[in-house]
């Protein structure tokens, strides 16, 4: 059996949660940023992102995350939550600077709730 290499992507309400691979590489970032642009057009300005799948990230995937990040709260005005981010995960993502601006939440349903509930 394969594993899958992409992102995925559902939408609860006018929540859209993406999920990235195991291996969260350039590829599979430059994939998730292409989603939330196409999901932007559409229309959709809540995002989240679930980190449980995910058991490694990389320098260029990261360094596309924040990118992302950028764009979806300064660049669309949306908003993104993440959640199912590990201990190595959070410390990187602290130590970059993108928590606290991306809050994370322990469970998926609090991460929905979270940017549902943002003006």
């Amino acid at each position: 059996m394969t594993e899958n290499k992409q992102p995925t992507v559902q939408k609860q309400g006018e929540v859209a949660v993406l999920t990235p691979p195991a291996y969260f590489e350039k590829e599979a970032a430059e994939e998730t940023h292409r989603l939330v642009a196409d999901l932007f057009r559409k229309g959709c300005r809540r995002f989240v992102i679930d980190f449980s799948r995910c058991r490694v990230t990389n320098s260029p995937g990261v360094s596309l995350l924040m990118d992302l990040a950028f764009m979806v709260l300064d660049d669309y005005h949306g908003h993104l939550a993440f959640c199912g981010v590990d201990g190595s995960k959070e410390t990187m993502f602290t130590l970059l600077g993108i928590i606290p601006m991306v809050p994370v939440k322990p469970s998926l349903e609090e991460a929905i709730q979270e940017v549902s509930a943002l003006k």
